[in-house]
């Protein structure tokens, strides 16, 4: 099964600490939500404009990536772009800008000890296929030209997430690499 997620349709709402704004691009179970703690996972993009705390999460962890700006210091670990970085949710973290210009970062928290989680920074040919794990994967595009992934057209920060298929092609009419971020999700 294919899902298209457009970024227009993510679903905007505060940070649990109240100090940002995230987009939601899914969340499971459906219908869950991070305030009373009912989710397994849950995947986000956050614009960061200013330095600032990040919300805590008991008995999660985190994957995080750079997606546009220079770069962030978390607890004075540089994470530049395009690098993930796993943490644990229930450690206090600051967050500080790299320069003086916002930051776009794409994430996952999930329960460390219920879920297996992966997150692979892709760089591929303007075509290709390739076989995928079998569980969840999420195919976040993030380089700038429009890529076709199974013929389902994304734009620049949409994903695409694909359950139960195990080989998958890509293609972009750009003679650029396609820049992906693909999250793998399965039970423990």
């Amino acid at each position: 099964m294919i899902t298209l997620l457009k970024k227009s349709s993510f679903k905007k709402s505060p940070w649990k600490n109240g100090l940002g704004q995230t987009s939601q691009i899914d969340i499971f179970p459906s219908g869950s939500n991070i305030v009373d703690d009912s989710f397994l996972w849950r995947i986000s993009t956050a614009t960061i404009t200013q330095n600032n705390q990040f919300s805590l999460f008991p008995d999660c962890d985190r994957l995080l990536v750079v997606w546009k700006g220079a770069g962030l210091n978390i607890n004075g670990q540089n994470l530049a772009p395009h690098t993930p970085l796993l943490f644990s949710g229930e450690k206090d973290i600051f967050c500080e800008l790299q320069s003086p210009d916002q930051v776009v970062d794409l994430g996952i928290i999930y329960k460390k000890t219920l879920m297996n989680v992966d997150l692979d920074i892709m760089r591929l040919p303007p075509k290709s296929s390739i076989t995928i794990k079998t569980g969840i994967n999420f195919f976040f595009l993030a380089s700038k030209d429009i890529c076709f992934i199974e013929n389902n057209e994304l734009e620049s920060g949409d994903c695409l997430k694909v359950e139960t298929i195990q080989n998958i092609s890509f293609s972009t009419k750009s003679s650029q690499e396609i820049l992906l971020y693909n999250f793998f999700i399965q039970y423990k």
